[in-house]
């Protein structure tokens, strides 16, 4: 069953069936037309940008009470990859 929400006018969905990263993220479809491509967009990255610019190189967007539905400001943080690889796998062991 697919879950939608709206964010700035922009729907994003998510589909907990699926095998690909919409299983788990909200997110949407866009036509980028520099590279000519679609790409997807992810919510929490999208609110991120809106909230504080553009992501830097080598960071990626979190979800700091691990509840990726939850994709207000407060929750959402911006850490560099190694780090965030670094607690993935602390986690899984």
């Amino acid at each position: 069953m697919r879950e939608r929400t709206v964010y700035k006018w922009r729907i994003y969905s998510r589909d907990p069936d699926s095998k690909y990263h919409q299983k788990r993220y909200f997110a949407r479809k866009q036509y980028d037309h520099t590279i000519k491509k679609y790409k997807w967009e992810y919510l929490h990255r999208f609110v991120w940008e809106a909230h504080n610019g553009k992501i830097p190189p080598g960071f990626a967007v979190i979800h700091k009470n691990g509840d990726i539905s939850d994709n207000r400001i407060e929750n959402l943080d911006c850490i560099p990859v190694v780090t965030h690889l670094h607690n993935i796998r602390k986690n899984r062991l």
